[in-house]
């Protein structure tokens, strides 16, 4: 069976479907205050939405792809801002506006299924699919930012479906596999900078599989990323630079040991939770001693290739690394 044919099993689209139900319920029922960070971003997006409500496409686009609204690009804060205006507004607390920050997490648990099955048997690659799917959506750390108007959930997506359209385009190199991925890569740099930081070690090992006769294909990639991010990232350079160099600069008075261990520690206790810890520990200790390693090093790349990036920025907060914990549920669906 081709893996870039198949779609989610039935099993993966019940539990989904039961995980949504159980999902807008909880944030139904969930009165809590946004802090100050989700508040800037709601923010935002009501800027977003009251270009739409005046028929203003321009300024909507305007904002997207050239204003500087704050530290970070608006890819996120304009989704929210369009399906707000297409729930006909009223207070971002409700479930059906605060629902699309769902989303998120659904299309990671997606596209992280597809990619699983690539590293399984024929006979096994449905099951594999299906329990990578389900797995996603019981990542304590994902569930809680994707209950928020955070980019970290929205990120969370990018990343997932970035290495999905990666492994592609890798398969096969067509133009428009290409132009797929640059788009993907483009839409994840305007989501948040720490995209770069998710994505340039897997992304990096997947295309040194591309064949020599191939190499000359990543330039399609180059210039879809390029079309999409390229004005907001040349126009905001200079005040980008600012917001970079202020977050590698030092904060609090924590040790180097503290810095080393905060991403392990948080992994293994906020982000995985216990159970898929331990499971993705033994998981990793079973693929160790398997022949094919190619799973070990994509998870390599993004689970421990992300950590080490972000440990070396300064700063350190449990949801900047979301992205990166699919990477751990592939690990142990292959070795289920």
């Amino acid at each position: 069976m081709n893996p870039n044919q198949n779609a989610s099993t039935p099993a993966a689209w019940f539990a989904i479907g039961i995980w949504a139900v159980l999902s807008l319920g909880w944030i139904a029922s969930d009165k809590m205050v946004p802090d100050g960070d989700e508040q800037g971003h709601i923010g935002a997006a009501e800027l977003f939405l009251s270009d739409l409500g005046s028929s203003n496409p321009l300024g909507f686009m305007h904002r997207l792809w050239w204003e500087q609204m704050g530290e970070y690009p608006q890819a996120f804060t304009a989704g929210v801002g369009l399906w707000w205006w297409l729930m006909d507004g009223g207070q971002p607390g409700r479930a059906s506006v605060r629902g699309i920050c769902l989303l998120s997490l659904v299309i990671a648990a997606i596209a992280v299924g597809r990619i699983t099955r690539r590293y399984t048997t024929n006979d096994t690659r449905d099951f594999a699919q299906a329990t990578s799917t389900v797995l996603v959506l019981c990542i304590p750390l994902a569930n809680g930012v994707t209950r928020h108007f955070m980019p970290e959930g929205a990120l969370l997506a990018a990343v997932a479906v970035t290495l999905l359209m990666a492994h592609r385009f890798v398969e096969h190199p067509t133009l428009w596999r290409g132009i797929h991925l640059g788009v993907f890569i483009g839409l994840g740099l305007l989501t948040k900078q720490t995209f770069i930081l998710m994505v340039a070690l897997p992304l990096g090992w997947l295309l040194t599989r591309l064949r020599t006769q191939h190499l000359l294909s990543l330039g399609t990639v180059f210039l879809a990323a390029a079309l999409v991010a390229g004005p907001w990232l040349a126009h905001n350079s200079t005040d980008q630079l600012t917001y970079g160099l202020s977050s590698w600069s030092g904060h609090g008075d924590a040790n180097l040991f503290e810095h080393l261990a905060y991403y392990p520690i948080t992994t293994l206790s906020l982000g995985l939770g216990p159970f898929l810890a331990i499971a993705g520990i033994v998981a990793l200790v079973q693929l160790l001693r398997a022949h094919d390693k190619r799973v070990l090093i994509l998870g390599a790349t993004w689970l421990l290739g992300g950590i080490i990036l972000l440990t070396l920025v300064p700063k350190k907060y449990p949801r900047l690394m979301t992205p990166l914990l699919p990477a751990a549920i592939i690990w142990i669906s292959v070795a289920i």
